[in-house]
């Protein structure tokens, strides 16, 4: 039997799947799209938050669920409750989204350092489509020390290191 965290379903961001997610982001994104509406204040935002609480952990009667789709029921929900102009301003936003160096690494296969930013660069691309901006790159030491073949933390590693952190620079990097 599967149990998910809180009931949610599992949520679908490009070709990752996340569990155990809050709700912070979609308040955040809830607020920037009132504010563009010119709703400086928005009263309902507490009851549209619980309402996709209770429809994430209640109502939806899917295991796994896109992004895209949920921000779809959203407008929606927002269209229904007569706020229109919010949910014309709404734009995808997302919980953070860890991604492993370390699985890219090994999907590509270790010690192929071009294959590896190929896929990366197609990543970014696909979250840079999606509109996902909340991302952390995850095990980059791990990735390194695939790519070079190293067991040990070396020159090599600290040069590739060096322009791995030098690419990901607007992204924040956890070793």
């Amino acid at each position: 039997m599967i149990c998910f965290i809180d009931n949610k379903p599992i949520l679908l961001i490009g070709r990752h799947q996340l569990v155990g997610y809050d709700t912070e982001w979609l308040r955040h994104a809830l607020e920037k799209a009132a504010h563009k509406a010119d709703f400086p204040e928005f009263p309902m935002l507490e009851y549209v938050l619980e309402a996709i609480e209770m429809y994430l952990e209640t109502d939806c009667p899917l295991g796994s669920l896109s992004i895209e789709s949920l921000y779809e029921k959203i407008r929606t929900m927002l269209n229904k409750a007569g706020c229109p102009s919010i949910a014309n301003h709404l734009s995808l936003e997302s919980p953070l989204l860890k991604i492993s160096l370390k699985e890219i690494a090994s999907e590509v296969g270790e010690t192929y350092e071009l294959g590896f930013f190929e896929a990366l660069v197609q990543e970014l691309k696909d979250f840079e489509r999606l509109g996902v901006s909340n991302i952390s790159f995850i095990h980059s030491r791990e990735a390194v020390q695939l790519l070079t073949a190293s067991k040990r933390w070396n020159k090599r590693c600290r040069s590739l290191f060096s322009e791995l952190e030098n690419y990901l620079d607007p992204y924040q990097l956890a070793s």
